[in-house]
């Protein structure tokens, strides 16, 4: 069973790459709904940007992109690691960040001040 769940978030992150790849913008609901930008918006832009190596174009974009894709880039070499190696380092890497996902609602907060403030 544990396997499954890797290979799902092996192909989850597939997906996004390829996404970003082939620079498929999906516009975001909640701003579209409300007209404010969500802690998320100008995620895609920023990963382009980051894939392009313009840091400060991509962290004026979105504040989390450059950490998030970092953690996503760190996450699939260790999912790819216990795919080859039949290891479960990942399922220790998701338990270690949930202990500190209270940090993450304070980033998300601080993401949204900072896209209100840009009007992303």
């Amino acid at each position: 069973m544990k396997n499954w769940k890797i290979l799902f978030f092996v192909f989850e992150g597939i997906v996004i790459y390829v996404l970003l790849f082939l620079h498929i913008s999906i516009p975001c609901f909640f701003k579209t709904i409300t007209s404010i930008p969500c802690p998320g918006c100008g995620m895609t832009r920023a990963f382009l940007e980051i894939f392009n190596f313009h840091f400060d174009k991509a962290l004026y974009y979105n504040v989390l992109s450059v950490p998030l894709f970092f953690y996503l880039l760190f996450f699939n070499c260790l999912l790819l690691y216990d795919i080859l190696l039949k290891k479960n380092k990942s399922l220790f890497f998701i338990e270690f960040t949930q202990r500190y996902s209270f940090l993450f609602f304070v980033f998300l907060i601080i993401s949204w001040l900072v896209n209100i403030i840009h009007g992303i």
